[in-house]
């Protein structure tokens, strides 16, 4: 009996040469379809695609790949990468870390901060550099104490580029961080002969929360400091598309219980609780050898270490847990694309202008970050605050409008809080705010009518109680860097400020 042969298409379909001749190869498709194809699958089956095979392997080097990922993460140019290629800085830096890029909001109890992640400008290295925000006290001899100041904006770590030259083909995966020390703190560190470098951690969820307590009741009575974020992630602050850096998820340390006590309240710095937080980053910085403070009030804090209450600072018991910092969601389009209209009283105007990332004058309290919500489905603006004080802190409404049942403060607009204004193109109408006394105690906790103002999609006044001037929301529109000055090595402030009256 003759031998069965069988047809090569069959015994040899998975090889090179058959696969040549197949016309369904996807070898044979032109690469501008390929591409097309890697636009709509996550970089890591885009790797794993191209190093399939050799001929897929060729189009390693196509810049076009690397640029496309790279205006994924924001980035348009090389303007600031120096003689690197589209390949170098999506590999080296952009694949892992540009989830890092934009804003993120910190849980400390009770003021919150803000960090800052962006492309460095400067020259003289290349990569991503983190800030964090500081705002001066209010100056109330030039009637600081009811407008908002821009921050300052302190560095706080770097993530270089590899030098030109020296970079492997291959997507970074670890973590080079190079942390920010001022020249004193420097110098005392020198003297003791050593440093320890910090290290940033992407931390998986944790279930823990704060607490403040009475000193004279039970520990049964203690309020629940509130979430941040809250358990609904639908808050609008919080941006749960933009992902976290690639790195390995790490399990978050135990929480260590520590107490401070200031005059009748009680604060526990972290306790178990069923509440799952969601994936946080953190920077651990080089501690043990300074007080934390000493380098830029609130940066990266430690829970457990120091609080101020009550204006002053006071010191706990327990060992340190770093603060969690969740992503913002920043830049909101602006002008908001529902209205083009920029004063309230035009009829093209929306209140739904109003929604995007604010900064608030809180008298003593200093500037806070808010950011302002359209709830469409209850026609009401809410002010969430992403920053907070001792008595109303970060992670709740601070104040709300409803526009279901406007109805107008026309007397406000007499009293001498709202000297200036032209009521002509301004909206004045009643609002509810939040208030409570220091530590947020529940039972303390109140709503009080408040007047309002909308001077402008970016401007709003409000007039609380019997404060003797209205208080000033100013819409924070971003930074422009190249006007920025250095104020001392590390520390930039915008130069321009608001741009308007």
């Amino acid at each position: 009996m003759s031998e069965m042969r069988t047809s090569p298409m069959v015994t040899n379909r998975g090889s090179a040469s058959v696969r040549e001749h197949d016309p369904s190869s996807l070898l044979k498709l032109p690469f501008d379809v390929i591409l097309a194809l890697c636009s709509l699958v996550d970089p890591i089956d885009i790797v794993n695609f191209l190093s399939t095979c050799k001929a897929l392997r060729s189009h390693f080097p196509e810049e076009s790949i690397w640029r496309m990922l790279s205006l994924r993460c924001g980035v348009v140019d090389l303007t600031f990468f120096g003689d690197r290629t589209w390949f170098q800085v999506y590999s080296q830096l952009l694949h892992t870390f540009a989830p890092l890029l934009g804003l993120w909001a910190s849980d400390h109890p009770f003021r919150g901060n803000i960090m800052e992640c962006r492309i460095n400008e400067d020259g003289e290295w290349h990569g991503i550099i983190c800030e964090v925000w500081k705002f001066d006290g209010p100056d109330r001899e030039n009637a600081g104490l009811y407008e908002p100041s821009l921050p300052r904006y302190y560095e706080s770590f770097r993530i270089p580029l590899d030098p030109v030259g020296s970079n492997p083909p291959r997507l970074r995966s670890a973590s080079s961080v190079v942390w920010r020390i001022h020249d004193r703190q420097l110098q005392d560190w020198k003297k003791e002969g050593e440093i320890h470098r910090p290290s940033l951690h992407f931390l998986a969820p944790a279930q823990y929360a704060t607490a403040v307590c009475s000193i004279r009741s039970n520990a049964t009575d203690c309020n629940t400091h509130p979430y941040f974020p809250p358990k609904d992630l639908s808050v609008p602050w919080y941006d749960q598309a933009r992902g976290f850096p690639r790195l390995g998820q790490e399990p978050s340390d135990d929480i260590v219980l520590s107490e401070i006590s200031i005059e009748d309240l009680r604060f526990i710095g972290a306790e178990r609780t069923r509440h799952l937080t969601p994936p946080a980053i953190s920077v651990y910085p080089p501690c043990g050898l300074f007080d934390p403070l000493r380098l830029h009030d609130p940066c990266h804090r430690p829970l457990g270490q120091d609080l101020f209450v009550g204006g002053r600072r006071r010191r706990s018991t327990g060992e340190p847990v770093f603060g969690r910092y969740y992503p913002i969601t920043y830049p909101v389009t602006y002008p908001s694309p529902i209205s083009l209209a920029r004063h309230p009283n035009d009829p093209n105007w929306h209140p739904a202008s109003l929604e995007g990332l604010w900064l608030g004058s809180y008298g003593p309290n200093g500037t806070e970050v808010l950011y302002l919500e359209w709830r469409e489905s209850a026609n009401i603006v809410r002010a969430w605050k992403v920053t907070g004080d001792e008595n109303v802190p970060r992670g709740v409404v601070s104040w709300e409008l409803d526009f279901t049942f406007k109805s107008e403060a026309t007397a406000v607009s007499s009293l001498e809080a709202f000297a200036g204004l032209d009521p002509g193109s301004c909206m004045f109408m009643w609002g509810r705010g939040h208030i409570c006394s220091a530590g947020y105690p529940s039972k303390h906790r109140r709503e009080m009518g408040i007047m309002v103002a909308i001077v402008r999609e970016d401007d709003i006044r409000i007039l609380w109680g019997v404060a003797n001037g209205a208080f000033r929301y100013r819409r924070y529109k971003g930074r422009c860097v190249s006007s920025e000055e250095e104020v001392q090595p590390g520390v930039r402030q915008s130069q321009l400020g608001y741009g308007e009256p």
